[in-house]
């Protein structure tokens, strides 16, 4: 007699797929599955028509040129540094010249007046050269140092006589001076780069006067929030439609750019898959109480154990006697000089300091 056998294995995992737990969790991960899929629709037709996002072959006009006849960058810092200063002038269309030189002291004496005009005017000549050769664009922010004197000059052309007042470059130069006192070139330069980065690209703030020596203060905080010179010059503040404009601009700028837009849809998306998770796991039904007997339940003892004192002494503050006062009291040493028009008939702004 043969008896035939059903087959059991296969009946609690019949009847485990009808559970209501593994229901839910069946369904969260069609859910899942289904917001990644659309979130990947969203991000393809966000890059589609987002023209910003299409690497195009274009090839810029602005690009940066270091000359460091002083050697004070390695081999690597000149390349890694030749490479960021090269984007920042494309996004800023600018060229972004770095420049630096070891013999001033045989070409003029040590005095700051004679320096400057030294130096100025040789900055010019250095500008009409290679602008005139097509080295360099006509739309020129180039820094000059140099080690035995430790002179430092700023200088814009072109557009950057206007995105890099005078009153910015001063701005430039607080920042970037503590670099050079403490021969960090690389980092000196560099944020050069990314000033005067900042400063080109701020929002319609750079083509409302072109005097670069009177330019308006409106927006000249510095990339780390603080004011700029304009603000201790009394020129900071602006009429109420343009800083609504502006505050509108702003909104818009960040809202429908496109990185918003896809964080915001991941931010939305791990909200809702962590919702359906930690509702898959099932309802807690015991907390800290359900295993107590509050009736037979106390404090059986208490003590209190000293551990140790602790002293602190703070010392009594100086009294301040700087009598230096007012808004420009931390910046006695800002410059110097100017801008000016070269040999060859460009204008440009600039400033500069000894380091």
């Amino acid at each position: 007699m043969i008896v035939k056998r059903k087959n059991l294995e296969n009946i609690p995992f019949q009847r485990n797929l009808r559970s209501p737990r593994n229901l839910i969790v069946f369904s969260n991960i069609i859910a899942i599955r289904l917001m990644l899929m659309i979130s990947c629709i969203y991000i393809t037709s966000s890059i589609l028509s987002n023209s910003n996002l299409i690497i195009v072959a274009n090839a810029s006009e602005h690009t940066a040129h270091l000359e460091d006849n002083a050697n004070l960058l390695s081999e690597s810092e000149e390349s890694k540094l030749q490479t960021k200063l090269a984007a920042y002038a494309v996004k800023s269309d600018l060229d972004l010249v770095i420049l630096t030189t070891d013999d001033l002291d045989t070409k003029v004496e040590d005095d700051d007046d004679a320096i400057m005009k030294y130096v100025t005017r040789y900055l010019e000549d250095y500008i009409d050269e290679h602008c005139d050769n097509g080295t360099f664009s006509e739309d020129v922010a180039i820094l000059y140092f140099d080690s035995t004197y430790r002179f430092l000059n700023i200088q814009g052309y072109g557009s950057a006589e206007t995105l890099l007042s005078d009153y910015r470059i001063e701005n430039i130069l607080d920042e970037i001076s503590s670099y050079f006192r403490e021969d960090d070139y690389y980092n000196a330069f560099l944020n050069f780069g990314i000033q005067a980065k900042y400063y080109a690209t701020l929002p319609d703030t750079n083509s409302s006067n072109g005097n670069s020596s009177s330019n308006s203060g409106q927006n000249n905080t510095l990339p780390n929030g603080s004011y700029g010179n304009d603000y201790y010059h009394g020129s900071g503040t602006s009429s109420q439609n343009s800083s609504d404009y502006a505050q509108k601009q702003f909104v818009e700028n960040v809202v429908y750019h496109t990185g918003f837009q896809l964080l915001a849809a991941a931010i939305i998306g791990v909200i809702a898959v962590a919702i359906m998770a930690s509702r898959s796991g099932g309802a807690v039904t015991t907390n800290n109480r359900t295993y107590l007997n509050e009736g037979n339940s106390g404090i059986t003892a208490r003590r209190d154990d000293y551990i140790r004192t602790s002293v602190t002494k703070v010392k009594r503050p100086e009294p301040n006697t700087n009598h230096n006062t007012g808004a420009n009291s931390n910046r006695s040493f800002r410059s110097s000089g100017g801008g000016g028009i070269s040999r060859g008939g460009r204008s440009h702004s600039g400033g500069g300091r000894r380091v």
